[in-house]
């Protein structure tokens, strides 16, 4: 199967989004969700201000600039 390199980042910010609303709201499993947390910042953390990377994931119809609010990652 091929999958677009644009598809990267999107999911990458989802997934931080919501491990962020299961660290908030769960009693249970904080340490298994900082160190899942903490293992994708370490793999992707370099990766977010790729600018081919962003510019991959805007070009996409799918997600243009909805994946992010964050105006430095757009502008970069």
């Amino acid at each position: 199967t091929n999958t677009h390199l644009g598809w990267l980042l999107p999911v990458v910010f989802q997934l931080e989004a919501k491990l962020n609303r299961l660290e908030t709201t769960s009693k249970m499993c904080l340490p298994l969700i900082r160190a899942v947390q903490d293992g994708i910042e370490n793999r992707f953390g370099g990766m977010i201000k790729d600018p081919e990377l962003i510019a991959a994931a805007i070009l996409l119809p799918k997600f243009k600039t909805t994946w992010t609010e964050r105006a430095d990652i757009i502008e970069a």
